[in-house]
């Protein structure tokens, strides 16, 4: 390909060399031949065509140049021959046919006025012939020379014209953007009255979107241009029928017709680029003549281009590959910051920076459908823009919610101008042009990026490829992202009730502590337990139990903040993680013991919880704060249920210390007492947070062992407390008769199949679930009983027997010693 360049310019250079070297030497045979000044003046032509050759050499003379000088230059010898008296005739005959030769190569314009001033040098000649034997030889000559100007000429056209599309071929396949495709374009077809011409690329299936690759020339349209045609245009006309002419009307049904009209065009020739038989693009030629492509013209013209469709195939086969590869770096880098984000907030707003940077955009957002109300549209991620923008889709436009409805990119050139995007973010943003791109989600959009630029400007087919790329990729990491979500939401939901389950209540409450040793701050731990839930199961059924502790679950949610944590550990058990003072915290659960309090579920009853409260404003350790919560419950349950304990503080109702007590302190303090019914009152207070019963009673032996006299009792959580006689005989009690003779601990319960039915019926009548009767011994010697009284049904365990009855003993010696 070098050498055919070279070749050319050499053809070029020659010529014009010969050309400037005419017009000395024209005048140079004025001269007569005798005088002095002949060889100098020889040598002075010589010199100044070498010298004309030599600035060829560095600089080819313009057309325009051309195209004035050469006819004036023919003209100028004919009048020096037409003086010399045909002296300077064979001078012509060397220097008319490169004249002509030069003309056609260079401008075929120049041709014809060249040949007219070469025939009217000849005519000159004739007339000033002296005889007839010189007149037929010079009229041969003429017709002669005619036919071989005209027959070198065109070969010289031929075979120049074939050069220079060789090489503007290689130049187009060689290009690698569309301002290099641009220029091989403009050298190869503006010319003669070719004022433009673009190269424009079409959807292989079917020429419904055609992008213009390249634009040069007076007037042409903007490269990356994208438009939508139809099949009545002169697209998709040319792509069946080959070759066709559009004429520039106004009022066309052809939109290349209206356009062409619009840029001021007469006429524009499309011709298919089809190498193979596969449909590239279109060759668009637009002249300002209406009457420019005659049929044998675009006939010509089609023969001359057709072979520029392998050389832009070349070209869209390298940009395709650039794509694939800048599309593969992009995909590779995106990929790694998308799996990198850890929730959707971040995910969404890396989108919209890297979409920011890949188009060069002024501002990249991300809008999504508000999940509580679809009509309006989130601002949820922003790059350069104001976030938390709502768009009202039922009372404002919405370009958005278009480019989701049609699933495809919309690209607006003229943003403050379109009626169909929403004016008050155009107006926020300062956006001329937008491109909207849905991000797809089967059959749906999750959202949409809207890109745009503070300045009017087309958009190139591979970027609106690349930008489709990156909202696939992003609308997979969306999707990825909320499936695990809800996979992580499902592994840390109670089913029951939807609240968080044990491990991620208690992860919670890690984080909590943990964030309170950075930052400081008061955190609220409240444990809550349903009261009474084994009984509502066993007489009511596992679906009243169900029920109601759904409504905790529903009255919990309900008084809680939007920034509190709660959550089931299980059973009857709820948590409850807040920020706030102690007081706060158990007016909280105050609210909450009221509100289910006063929830009536079907088939069940009011209910009842109790709450214990444990605040901590220093680090430390889950387990610890658990254990202070837990304390403070176990002292409600020993209030009687139905209350709100403060870890640290006195219970509201009774006189109980809500902290934990060292199991037989009540006895200890029982010792310091002056009489039974004080001692009494401590060893009950000491029970109950002991064993963690609803109720308990002391009673001493009177009237030489034959009955029991009560001293000191309390009840809570719901038990029915009875109208008791000064003194109770043994023989209707024959459970606490039967510990007292066995000297061993007696209990029942109302889910024991081997219950008493006598004890049962007096558990019922206290509304009681379960009771445990402890001999008072000292030595062997019985000197009262104490009866433990549960809300609900409970199996007491061996150990819990074993050390009451231990404690019993103690306490019995301690009252023995008190009594006496």
């Amino acid at each position: 390909m070098e050498r055919v360049r070279f070749r050319i310019e050499v053809v070029r250079r020659v010529a014009v060399a010969l050309y400037l070297l005419a017009v000395p030497v024209a005048l140079l045979g004025l001269l007569p031949r005798e005088a002095s000044i002949w060889v100098p003046g020889v040598l002075a032509a010589a010199g100044l065509g070498v010298a004309a050759a030599g600035l060829i050499a560095l600089r080819p003379p313009s057309v325009t140049l051309l195209r004035v000088t050469t006819p004036a230059a023919v003209a100028l010898i004919g009048v020096a021959v037409a003086s010399s008296g045909g002296r300077i005739s064979p001078f012509l005959e060397l220097l008319v046919l490169p004249l002509v030769f030069a003309a056609v190569v260079f401008d075929r314009r120049t041709a014809l006025p060249t040949l007219v001033a070469f025939l009217i040098v000849r005519l000159a000649v004739v007339v000033t012939a002296d005889t007839v034997e010189q007149l037929t030889p010079l009229v041969i000559a003429t017709f002669m020379e005619v036919a071989v100007a005209v027959l070198v000429a065109g070969l010289a056209e031929r075979m120049v014209h074939g050069f220079e599309l060789d090489r503007l071929r290689a130049r187009m396949s060689s290009a690698t953007t569309p301002d290099e495709l641009g220029a091989a374009l403009a050298a190869m077809v503006l010319g003669d009255d070719i004022v433009a011409a673009a190269i424009v690329t079409v959807d292989e299936a079917l020429p419904t979107m055609a992008e213009i690759v390249a634009s040069v020339g007076h007037r042409s349209a903007p490269a990356g241009l994208t438009t939508r045609v139809v099949a009545t245009d002169s697209f998709a006309r040319a792509a069946v029928l080959g070759p066709v002419v559009c004429v520039s009307e106004r009022h066309s049904d052809d939109a290349g017709a209206r356009t062409g009209f619009e840029l001021g065009y007469g006429a524009q020739a499309v011709l298919p680029l089809r190498p193979e038989g596969l449909l590239l693009g279109f060759l668009v030629l637009s002249s300002d003549r209406r009457d420019a492509f005659s049929a044998r013209r675009l006939a010509s013209l089609d023969a001359r281009y057709r072979a520029l469709g392998a050389a832009f195939g070349s070209y869209l086969v390298r940009r395709e590959r650039d794509a694939r590869l800048r599309t593969a770096l992009v995909g590779a880098t995106l990929s790694r910051e998308l799996a990198a984000a850890k929730d959707l907030e971040e995910l969404l707003d890396v989108s919209a920076r890297r979409m920011a940077e890949l188009l060069g955009t002024t501002h990249a957002i991300v809008l999504a459908a508000d999940p509580a109300a679809s009509h309006l549209l989130r601002v949820v991620a922003s790059s350069g823009a104001p976030f938390g923008a709502v768009v009202d889709t039922r009372v404002e436009p919405s370009g958005a919610q278009l480019a989701m409805s049609r699933r495809e990119p919309v690209f607006v050139p003229d943003a403050p101008d379109c009626a169909y995007l929403n004016p008050r973010l155009v107006e926020r943003l300062g956006a001329e042009s937008v491109l909207l791109l849905p991000l797809l989600d089967g059959a749906g959009a999750r959202g949409c990026f809207s890109c745009a630029w503070n300045e009017p400007r087309m958009i190139r087919q591979d970027e609106i490829d690349l930008a489709r790329f990156v909202a696939a990729e992003v609308s997979a990491a969306w999707g990825r992202l909320e499936a695990e979500e809800r996979l992580r939401h499902q592994a840390s939901r109670d089913s029951l009730t939807g609240l968080l389950n044990h491990a991620a209540f208690h992860d919670e409450v890690r984080r909590a502590l943990a964030r309170l040793a950075r930052q400081g701050g008061p955190v609220a731990l409240i444990l809550i337990d349903l009261d009474h839930l084994k009984h509502l199961n066993d007489f009511h059924g596992h679906a009243a139990g169900d029920a109601a502790i759904r409504a905790v679950a529903d009255a919990l949610r309900a008084t809680a903040r939007g920034e509190d944590v709660v959550g089931r550990l299980g059973g009857d058990e709820f948590a409850w993680l807040l920020h706030g003072s102690p007081d706060d915290a158990l007016t909280a659960a105050q609210r909450t013991v009221a509100a289910v309090g006063g929830t009536d579920v079907p088939g069940v009853g009011a209910l009842s919880i109790s709450a214990g409260v444990a605040v901590t404003a220093a680090a430390m350790e889950p387990e610890a704060l658990f254990e202070l919560a837990d304390g403070a419950l176990y002292a409600a349950k020993a209030d009687g249920r139905g209350t709100a304990v403060l870890a640290g503080r006195r219970a509201d109702r009774t006189s109980l210390e809500p902290t934990e007590r060292p199991v037989g302190a009540g006895a200890h303090e029982a010792a310091g007492a002056g009489d039974a019914t004080t001692a009494s009152r401590a060893v009950v207070r000491d029970w109950i947070g002991a064993f963690r019963v609803s109720g308990c009673a002391l009673s001493l032996l009177v009237d030489g062992g034959t009955a029991l006299q009560p001293v000191a009792e309390v009840w809570g959580g719901g038990l029915t407390p009875l109208e008791r006689p000064e003194t109770l005989t043994l023989a209707d009690h024959p459970s606490t008769a039967r510990a007292l003779e066995d000297g061993a601990t007696y209990a029942c319960s109302l889910d024991s199949r081997d219950a008493d039915p006598t004890e049962v019926a007096r558990l019922r009548r206290r509304n009681a679930g379960a009771v445990l009767v402890v001999p008072l011994l000292v030595g062997d010697r019985p000197v009262g009983a104490v009866e433990l009284f549960d809300s609900r049904p409970r199996r007491f365990s061996g150990d819990e027997q074993r050390l009451a009855l231990t404690l019993g003993g103690y306490v019995a010696a301690v009252l023995d010693r008190v009594v006496a």
